[in-house]
């Protein structure tokens, strides 16, 4: 399988170090939609931690909403030139794993074009 590597062309440095992290069937309270990145919602598990999450990994009713999916909002802090390998881009934003093998989120903008092999 072809890997999607990318080069970091615009550092990103997380603005959220402590990640919402949610399990399929777990239950979320919901919070607002960005309007920077359309798709993503802010939700609350229920041990209180809060973060953005994709809006299609919720089953949405009002202000609840039960999780899709398994979930982790770590992002990664990244450097200009760095080499990253995309395991998924949603919404503007990237899964991406460097180099090390630690996987986090950073915005899609931050990334070039996939590199030619």
């Amino acid at each position: 399988m072809r890997k999607d590597i990318r080069m970091v062309v615009r550092g990103h440095t997380s603005c959220y170090p402590e990640p919402l992290r949610f399990r399929q069937g777990d239950e979320l309270d919901v919070g607002k939609w960005d309007d920077e990145y359309p798709g993503w919602v802010w939700v609350t598990a229920g041990s209180g931690a809060g973060g953005w999450a994709p809006e299609e990994y919720l089953e949405t009713a009002g202000s609840r909403a039960k999780a899709r999916r398994d979930y982790d909002s770590t992002e990664l802090d990244t450097v200009r030139g760095q080499r990253v390998s995309v395991v998924l881009e949603l919404c503007g934003w990237a899964l991406v794993d460097d180099e090390s093998g630690t996987r986090g989120w950073v915005p899609a903008e931050t990334l070039g074009n996939p590199e030619k092999k």
